[in-house]
């Protein structure tokens, strides 16, 4: 069940279409260029959760990195009422009830807002969002298909889906979990969220705080393993309705890195594992690590079994 769960999961954190995008060579959890990693959906006024009822307002917050932060990119949407095919897959049922395009470049978060009318959505469960990020150049959207395409990329174009229930009747609104602020550690210690951005070189004089730990690479032939540690919270894993009986949520925490290799793409919080261990090999010629430090970036995201997401960012320098 574990191993069907991370599956279906992959599909929702990655870009539809997306591990055809991924070099068969990289790791799916190494970011070498611009990646779509999660969209976490919030309503107004109770941010914490993740489905609306007919009538709410909610905003898609997309989590979009590269391995500089650096890459501008232009998006589009189109928001529609959802059907699904025998295979599960999701497309639209009508034309679009939004159509919402960034059309210059822009480092700036893409962030949409919905409004979940009962005059847009009238008898509708699912709300289908799909779209396109286009690094360094402006979406194309095609209103017959409908589908949304990129003009003047740099990279390949990544597409993304999403789908967000409508909470009718007595269905309970799923939340978002969260990562707590003391969830992860790096051997063993605190590793905090950083409030300002090391530089990508020279971070080593700066390291050895619990939001910049210093990581030696060791050798390519005996490269160094440390030791980091993901803690779920309990109480997010909520109850959800099967048939006529309840099953409690498990947790699906996802890591990416931009130096090195952590040792998997997923780990499962449950009733069983609370703590979540990996390993961060880093298995790199020394010619790859600047002598005064190299900035790592981390990107850890959490994802229940209903599309509550939520992320966070950590950095660690990483010298010869």
């Amino acid at each position: 069940m574990r191993a069907s769960l991370i599956t279906s999961l992959a599909l929702l954190v990655f870009p539809a279409f997306g591990l055809g995008c991924i070099d068969d060579l990289e790791l799916p959890q190494v970011v070498i260029d611009t990646r779509p990693l999660g969209a976490r959906m919030e309503i107004a006024g109770d941010p914490g959760r993740a489905w609306p009822v007919s009538g709410d307002t909610g905003t898609l917050t997309w989590l979009v990195v590269d391995p500089t932060e650096s890459t501008p990119r232009g998006w589009g949407f189109v928001v529609c009422p959802a059907m699904s095919l025998p295979t599960g897959l999701k497309i639209c049922s009508a034309q679009p009830t939004q159509v919402i395009l960034q059309e210059t470049p822009t480092l700036d978060p893409a962030v949409i807002t919905i409004p979940f009318t009962e005059a847009d959505y009238a008898g509708v469960d699912d709300v289908l969002i799909q779209g396109v990020f286009c690094p360094d150049g402006s979406p194309v959207v095609d209103l017959v298909t409908p589908d949304v395409t990129c003009t003047g990329v740099t990279e390949p174009r990544q597409l993304v889906t999403y789908t967000v229930r409508i909470a009718r009747g007595d269905l309970v609104p799923n939340h978002n979990p969260t990562i707590a602020a003391d969830a992860l550690t790096f051997e063993g210690a605190p590793w905090e969220e950083a409030t300002t951005v090391p530089p990508e070189t020279g971070c080593a004089a700066m390291a050895g705080t619990p939001s910049l730990p210093l990581f030696s690479r060791g050798t390519a032939e005996d490269p160094a393993e440390a030791i980091i540690t993901v803690t779920g919270d309990q109480d997010d894993r909520e109850e959800y309705p099967v048939g006529d009986a309840t099953r409690q949520e498990d947790l699906v925490f996802a890591h990416y890195a931009t130096v090195g290799e952590p040792a998997r793409q997923f780990s499962v919080i449950d009733e069983v594992e609370t703590v979540a261990e990996l390993k961060w090999a880093m298995p790199v010629e020394a010619s790859e690590i600047a002598a005064d430090g190299t900035l790592a970036r981390w990107w850890i995201t959490v994802i229940d079994q209903r599309g509550g997401t939520d992320w966070t960012r950590r950095f660690a320098c990483v010298v010869p």
